[in-house]
C-alpha cells in the first residue's frame, strides 16, 4: 500500500559567508519516521488468536512448589531436578488478567515522527585550527506510551464478577500520543597536527524532556495526575516535564593526540557531563 504519511524531506545548506573559506553558515532540516513499537503488533495479534497470552504461574518463595515436580523450590535443583512443566495456552482470561486497549491512533498517526532543525557557523582561525558551533532542535511526536484505565473500569469490577467474567487487575490503553523533545548548543575546538600535537575539544548545553514520563524506555507510562480517564485532548497542550534519562545538561569533553616515546602516536581522552537525576 502507498501512503505520503511517512515522507521524509531532508534539505540542508553550506554558504560562504566571504568567499575565501573562513566563514562558512550551514544549516539543515530533516523529518524521520520511525517504527511501531514491536509490542504493539504483536498484541493485536495476540488478540486476533484463541489463545492468550499471560502468566499462569509464579514462584518465589523458598517453599512455593515447583509446578508438575512436587518439589519445594528451596530444594529445586537446576539441572538435576525436572524443569517446571508450562501448561498449554490459556483461552479464558484469569483473574487479576491485564487488559490492554489497542488505541486508534497507532493506525491513523505516523509512528515516531522526528523533525531535526540545525544551524551553525564554522570559523578558520589561522591555517591549522578552527572553531563549530552548532544549535540543534529535535522534536519527536507520535511516541507510543501505556496509559493505566484501571480506574475507568474500577466501577464495573463488581459488574464482571456478576456477569461471571475475571475482573481485571489493570487494564492498559496503549496509544500513540507522547512527545519528546530535544535543545542542544554545542561549541568545538579542533587544531589539526601541529608541532607533533592536535586537539580536539567540545562542550554541549543541552536538555532533553519527555511529556509527563520517559520516553523509548520499555513499559513506560504517563504520569500526569490531571489525566482524564476518558480523554487525553488536553496532551495537545500539555507542557514537557520530564527530563529523559539520556538529558545531559553539561557535556565537556577533549582528545589530545601527542606521539610519545619513539614516535609511538599517543592519545588521551576525558569528559566531564551532568546527568539527569535518577
Amino acid at each position: 500500500m502507498t501512503t505520503t504519511r511517512t515522507l521524509s524531506p531532508r534539505i540542508g545548506f553550506a554558504y560562504d559567508l566571504t568567499g575565501g573559506a573562513k566563514h562558512i553558515l550551514r544549516g539543515g532540516y530533516a523529518c524521520y519516521y520511525g517504527n511501531v513499537f514491536q509490542n504493539i503488533p504483536l498484541f493485536m495479534i495476540q488478540q486476533a488468536n484463541p489463545t492468550i497470552y499471560q502468566g499462569v504461574f509464579s514462584i518465589t518463595s523458598p517453599t512455593d512448589i515447583v509446578p508438575g515436580t512436587g518439589i519445594a523450590l528451596g530444594n529445586w535443583r537446576y539441572g538435576v531436578d525436572p524443569f517446571p512443566i508450562i501448561p498449554p495456552p490459556l483461552t479464558a482470561l484469569v483473574p487479576g488478567a491485564t487488559g490492554r486497549l489497542m488505541d486508534r491512533s497507532i493506525a491513523t498517526r505516523s509512528p515516531n515522527n522526528l523533525t531535526l532543525i540545525s544551524m551553525g557557523r564554522d570559523e578558520v582561525l589561522g591555517g591549522r585550527s578552527g572553531v563549530r558551533t552548532r544549535a540543534r532542535l529535535a522534536r519527536e511526536q507520535n511516541d507510543q506510551t501505556s496509559i493505566r484505565r484501571s480506574m475507568a473500569f474500577a466501577p464495573l469490577s463488581a459488574a464482571f464478577v456478576a456477569a461471571g467474567v475475571p475482573n481485571f487487575g489493570r487494564v492498559m490503553d496503549e496509544e500513540s500520543i507522547n512527545r519528546s523533545r530535544y535543545d542542544g548548543l554545542n561549541f568545538s575546538y579542533r587544531q589539526r597536527m601541529t608541532r607533533h600535537f592536535s586537539l580536539n575539544a567540545n562542550y554541549t548545553l543541552s536538555r532533553a524532556y519527555g511529556l509527563g514520563g520517559p520516553v523509548r524506555r520499555h513499559g513506560r507510562r504517563l504520569r500526569l495526575p490531571q489525566l482524564s480517564a476518558r480523554s487525553t485532548e488536553h496532551l495537545g497542550s500539555a507542557r514537557f516535564s520530564d527530563r529523559t534519562p539520556n538529558d545531559e545538561r553539561h557535556h565537556v569533553n577533549h582528545q589530545r593526540n601527542r606521539p610519545v616515546a619513539l614516535g609511538i602516536p599517543g592519545r588521551a581522552d576525558s569528559a566531564i557531563r551532568q546527568c539527569a537525576p535518577l
